[in-house]
């Protein structure tokens, strides 16, 4: 009595799929006296195990993607209660324009250093029609509501040990409040019209008011913007005939 099975050589697996967990033995006879083979004493059956390796989820920014390739990505829009960041680990770019270019940033991390490469296409339009895949990141300037889909590919020769991760995010670029002031004007009755053709813009703030060499050069009042008889008439700037400088966001 006293023989002991040792194994030896167990399967290994590193890439995804499987393989029959395969290992070697031998009897140690529990005799230190016997020098033979004491397997030969034992009618021994052999039952592999599975050795499984699935598909590793692609992280963007600190959320991992589903392994599974037909699971659904998660859901644009949503922010995790409790952090306040997106659910899919890429940030909206919401803001006033400020006539700096903006972007979304997807932030990959592929274990075990994978490769990989991202592609970009968007609309404007709600999605009725989109642009053509590109690797370039898509950069917005000026007023926008934009959708941009971005798809992260795993390359090189581990490319089959990921899976691809997709989503999409928005880029929103609302227009720029700005104050114009018509000026005013008066006058005792001299029977001639009383116009004025003047206006003020108020100052700039972080968010209001124009941007770097932005600006109005002229402005049309209304037609009904004109007084001759003793009274008061609403000075208006007709905003089809305010003629601007620079962008016209």
């Amino acid at each position: 009595g006293g023989d002991t099975l040792t194994t030896t050589s167990f399967a290994t697996v590193t890439n995804v799929g499987t393989n029959d967990n395969t290992f070697g033995y031998a009897i140690v006879s529990g005799d230190p006296d016997f020098t033979g083979d004491a397997t030969k004493d034992y009618d021994i059956t052999v039952r592999t195990g599975d050795l499984v390796v699935t598909p590793a989820g692609i992280t963007i920014g600190d959320v991992t993607y589903p392994e599974d390739p037909s699971a659904d990505p998660p859901t644009p829009g949503e922010k995790d209660p409790e952090t306040g960041k997106s659910k899919t680990g890429v940030e909206d770019a919401v803001k006033v324009y400020d006539g700096i270019p903006t972007n979304i940033v997807v932030d990959v991390t592929v274990p075990g250093e994978g490769q990989y490469e991202i592609t970009y296409r968007y609309t404007t339009d709600g999605g009725k029609t989109w642009t053509d895949w590109s690797d370039e990141l898509p950069v917005f300037t000026n007023v926008v509501d934009a959708t941009v889909e971005f798809l992260v590919t795993p390359t090189g020769d581990a490319a089959g040990n990921y899976t691809p991760a997709h989503n999409t995010a928005k880029v929103v670029i609302t227009k720029r409040p700005v104050t114009v002031t018509a000026g005013s004007a008066s006058k005792a009755y001299d029977g001639t019209p009383l116009t004025a053709n003047g206006f003020t813009v108020a100052p700039p703030t972080e968010t209001t008011g124009f941007v770097g060499d932005d600006g109005i050069a002229s402005v049309t009042m209304t037609d009904d913007s004109t007084i001759t008889d003793p009274g008061t008439q609403p000075n208006v700037i007709d905003p089809a005939q305010t003629v601007g400088r620079g962008t016209t966001d």
